[in-house]
């Protein structure tokens, strides 16, 4: 139909105006590289874009965290922001670090909760939060409050690896 037709050509427009709002950001290297293995396929009625050797767009092979990213993203530790973007420059809200604190530095996964008042049951976080509370990586921020939604300071990052350090005998 041309309302599909439409919406096909709107999500080809903003997809062309994202890859050259990246493009600007990168090397001539890492942009010829990018149009090689980014891939278009459509079909009649069906869009795919398959990309190969750019997890993130927003983190190309020669920014100067890409192994540490890469590494940490495929042993499962980090995600990005969405499907494609990993968001260098963003920041780490509380209970995502609690999920990063975890899945780098231990096996088990805690089956409390409550602990804190607003963590919320069932969230994606309770889980990964609790078990850090269950071994002493965190201690929240007093009166039951972990801090759910805001940004983890430097200090209270600081004070997680170092307790993450010393469970693993360091």
């Amino acid at each position: 139909s041309n309302t599909a037709q439409n919406g096909e050509e709107k999500a080809n427009k903003l997809f062309e105006d994202h890859l050259e709002e990246i493009k600007k950001n990168m090397s001539q290297d890492d942009q010829e590289q990018m149009d090689i293995t980014v891939t278009k396929v459509k079909e009649p009625g069906e869009k795919e874009l398959t990309i190969k050797n750019y997890d993130f767009w927003d983190v190309p092979s020669s920014f100067w965290a890409y192994e540490s990213i890469a590494n940490l993203y495929n042993n499962g530790i980090i995600s990005g922001k969405n499907e494609y973007e990993f968001d260098p420059d963003g920041y780490i809200k509380r209970e995502e670090f609690a999920k990063i604190a975890v899945l780098a530095s231990l096996d088990v996964k805690s089956k409390n909760k409550g602990t804190f008042s607003d963590v919320n049951s069932g969230s994606w976080y309770e889980e990964y939060v609790e078990t850090a509370a269950e071994n002493a990586l965190v201690e929240g921020k007093g009166d039951s409050i972990f801090g759910v939604g805001e940004n983890i300071t430097r200090q209270d990052a600081a004070v997680i690896l170092d307790r993450i350090l010393a469970l693993k005998g360091s």
